[in-house]
């Protein structure tokens, strides 16, 4: 079965938000400046490594697809892992 490009970048960013949601209840707890800043850093971060690594395999025409791809999936899926954590409480768990 062949996976496109765009469906690695896609999965690569879910996962990415998932973990980026963890890491900001862990370091920033109540701090939402910070949280939604490092957020976006690391989505920046993201596009960097997937110009890197696919970048070439995109055709010219297609160059926004390295940055808008998954950015709406990247956002809800890092707001609800946060918030999710946030209301359980694992930042005050201390784990």
């Amino acid at each position: 079965m062949h996976v496109s490009v765009l469906d690695r970048i896609f999965w690569l960013r879910s996962g990415l938000a998932a973990i980026t949601g963890l890491v900001v209840d862990y370091l920033f707890g109540k701090d939402y400046v910070s949280g939604l800043l490092f957020g976006a850093v690391v989505f920046m971060g993201s596009y960097y490594i997937v110009r890197f690594v696919w970048g070439k395999k995109i055709r010219p025409d297609q160059t926004t697809k390295l940055v808008t791809t998954a950015i709406g999936t990247y956002i809800m899926i890092f707001l609800f892992v946060w918030i999710l954590c946030f209301t359980i409480g694992l930042n005050s768990l201390n784990l």
